[in-house]
């Protein structure tokens, strides 16, 4: 699978202006992500240092109830993309 990036995307839709963290695979996949919601792309960053500890958020999952195999899924995912801190 192919790494991701995040992104800080500014948009708006003519009213306000909204900030978005989104994850993707690319600068391109990002804007389009925000543009389906109908919102136009004023800016978007690269934020490099955003990794996710998936060791803790797998903690954190099982303490809240949720279950293994959902918890491997979320997990699996986040590594799988590269946004893991691994």
């Amino acid at each position: 699978m192919k790494n991701w990036k995040v992104f800080t995307v500014y948009a708006e839709d003519y009213k306000d202006i909204y900030r978005m963290i989104i994850p993707a695979p690319s600068r391109i996949e990002a804007e389009r992500y925000a543009e389906s919601g109908g919102l136009k792309i004023i800016k978007v960053e690269d934020k490099p240092d955003l990794k996710i500890n998936t060791n803790y958020l797998g903690s954190f999952l099982r303490r809240e109830g949720f279950d293994e195999d959902g918890i491997d899924v979320i997990c699996r995912t986040l590594i799988m993309t590269g946004l893991d801190m691994r």
